[in-house]
């Protein structure tokens, strides 16, 4: 028994769970990276819950409208201007797994 359905195509990413570095948040004129440390499925029946690492994963950013090129793994390395302090970074992280593809928006303030 498979926790999906094959009409779905692919297992039914509920969330993805973050790691950022700093762990503080953004801060202006400095590198900001991103990295999902998990992803939560339906519950499947097994004792113990795990939550899978994504197969792929990229990242889209921007500041005040502006699109922002990411570098590294996914593209979730991403230098913040120094001009951005106060404002506010949006990024969807689209994550793969077995199939199945989720696109998360995220948002988080800059100091």
């Amino acid at each position: 028994m498979f926790n999906y359905s094959l009409d779905a195509g692919g297992p039914n990413i509920i969330s993805v769970d973050l790691q950022t570095t700093p762990n503080s948040g953004p801060r202006a004129g400095r590198v900001f990276v991103i990295t999902p440390s998990g992803l939560k499925l339906p519950p499947n029946g097994a004792l113990l819950a795990q939550d899978p690492k994504p197969d792929s994963y990229t990242c889209q950013a921007t500041v005040k409208g502006r699109a922002l090129a990411g570098t590294g793994a996914g593209g979730c390395t991403i230098r913040l201007p120094k001009k951005a302090h106060g404002k506010t970074l949006k990024l969807v992280l689209t994550v793969t797994y077995e199939g199945a593809t989720k696109a998360v928006p995220f948002t988080f303030s800059i100091t």
